[in-house]
């Protein structure tokens, strides 16, 4: 299961973003600039979950596993590889032509791709295994991917997320607002909840949020579950 909230500021956004992952897999690297852009790393596949780069553009996957008996043809590529093969987009359209023209597709397993750019609708691009479908969204946005009771957990959440919608109206502190709500776990015990906890096999292992300003792009990195005391990482970007 994975998380993302895109919430709209005065001549920007912020990005926040839940990942979850089995615990047998090698914790991420903290992130880092590359070329354009700032990521965390996933030393097993290379890629990264999210991406923000100077131009304000970020990308974030998740992954789709109801259509996980779409195999993918061989050799099989890492869906990370996809955010860090795209992540120097400049745009929302230079990112919908790059992605659709993309030509490791039929090698990746199904996936949402989301692309955010200040004062834009979200775009969304869903693979199925077969087909690529670009959609629009307005922000607030939601976005939930799970493994286990999919409709539950999504429903569940986005009625968590009008809540979190009137907190952050409000909220002099958007950012500590979003790791409350990202480190719940309110939807009926720790598997459900935003923060998931399913030990000894899979948890939240980081919560990141990315806040996009005219003049900077920064990115805040916990690494570890947004409910525990765990190490924190800031990198910046100027904005071209």
């Amino acid at each position: 299961m994975c998380t993302a909230v895109v919430w709209p500021v005065l001549d920007g956004y912020v990005f926040a973003f839940n990942r979850d992952e089995l615990l047998s897999r090698p914790p991420a690297l903290p992130p880092h600039q590359r070329g354009v852009f700032l990521a965390p790393i996933d030393p097993e596949g290379g890629g990264t979950w999210l991406a923000t780069n100077v131009f304000g553009l970020t990308l974030a996957a998740l992954n789709v596993y109801e259509a996980a008996t779409c195999e993918p043809e061989p050799p099989v590529r890492s869906r990370g590889l996809l955010v860090t093969d795209l992540a120097d987009a400049a745009t929302l359209a230079e990112f919908a032509t790059r992605i659709q023209a993309h030509p490791h597709l039929r090698h990746t397993r199904p996936f949402h791709l989301l692309a955010v750019a200040p004062e834009q609708p979200v775009l969304d691009a869903h693979w199925d295994g077969q087909t690529l479908t670009l959609t629009q969204a307005d922000l607030p946005v939601l976005r939930v991917s799970a493994a286990i009771d999919a409709p539950a957990v999504i429903a569940a959440r986005t009625v968590e997320f009008q809540k979190l919608q009137a907190d952050l109206r409000t909220s002099t502190a958007i950012g500590e607002t979003l790791r409350t709500w990202f480190g719940s776990h309110a939807l009926n015990g720790a598997p459900r909840g935003t923060c998931m906890h399913r030990e000894p096999f899979a948890a939240t292992v980081s919560h990141t949020q990315v806040f996009v300003r005219p003049l900077a792009t920064a990115m805040w990195y916990l690494a570890g579950a947004p409910c525990q005391d765990v190490p924190a990482f800031h990198a910046q970007l100027a904005r071209c």
